[in-house]
């Protein structure tokens, strides 16, 4: 068995895991030593590599200062390598959404890290054979690189603050998440450049369902991903003086009294 089957193997193990959830009985010491090693390889302190977006932010991070395809799938192996060292049981028992809660972290953590992992289980599977095509692996890379922030707090944030406060509608927030990853990648310059935009936006459109899929599984039959262009929606996207810029569409906060209101929609320049 090559090493991209082992990958694919190890995370086929762990997607039937998160069908089924079991009484908590999570063994926190084998956990916590499994956690120490992922953690330092990916420079994260152990004590909070799952408490906000910092398992999101230290995965990417790695992914877009690689220099080649062998340093996605040595990425993939490290992740790969902790799902080994939790064991299939513990999977259960620690990681799925239930798991995660009885450890401490409220739902809402529960379900960013269930989505962070289930976002790479994608990139570690169908993105690692996209990414053996060099000019892919490469526009994919530098358009994370180049609009990370764009991607979290122009979309990704709004979308987590909406399921939060208006959960009924959900599917259409996980639709305009695709919406706007999948539109940041087919106008991303490195991508359209080298035409490999149809598969950049199949990348951020298939990225975000993932990260969806848990908490909001119904969803995904209506917001599925197709290698067309039906996702690249010219009303998420305008030029400002001259600068491609992403819509952030309008989303639920609360103020300092603790009132509950919704933003406005606004712009957020594209790179």
């Amino acid at each position: 068995m090559n090493k991209f089957a082992c990958i694919l193997v190890i995370f086929g193990i762990t997607g039937s895991s998160y069908a089924q959830v079991p009484g908590f009985n999570c063994d926190m010491n084998n956990f916590q030593s499994c956690t120490n090693v992922f953690a330092d390889y990916l420079g994260v302190s152990s004590t909070n590599v799952f408490d906000e977006m910092f398992l999101f932010r230290a995965l990417y991070d790695k992914f877009t200062t690689g220099q080649g395809v062998g340093d996605v799938v040595n990425l993939c192996n490290q992740i790969s390598n902790f799902y080994t060292c939790v064991t299939t049981d513990q999977i259960r028992q620690c990681m799925s959404p239930l798991g995660w809660v009885n450890q401490g972290k409220s739902p809402a953590q529960a379900y960013i890290n269930d989505g962070t992992l289930r976002q790479w289980v994608f990139m570690c599977g169908v993105g690692l054979d996209l990414f053996q095509d060099p000019n892919t692996y490469d526009c994919i890379r530098r358009t994370f690189n180049n609009n990370f922030n764009q991607l979290v707090d122009g979309a990704l944030y709004p979308y987590m603050q909406n399921i939060a406060f208006d959960p009924a509608n959900a599917c259409n927030y996980s639709a305009q998440l695709q919406m706007a990853w999948t539109n940041v990648f087919y106008t991303s310059a490195p991508c359209y450049n080298d035409r490999r935009e149809y598969a950049a936006q199949f990348v951020g459109c298939a990225a975000a369902l993932e990260y969806t899929s848990a908490q909001f599984s119904h969803c995904m039959q209506q917001n599925s991903c197709k290698w067309v262009a039906r996702w690249n929606n010219p009303s998420y996207l305008k030029k400002i003086d001259g600068v491609m810029h992403l819509k952030v569409v309008p989303y639920w906060q609360k103020d300092k009294y603790g009132k509950l209101y919704q933003t406005k929609e606004s712009w957020i320049p594209l790179n």
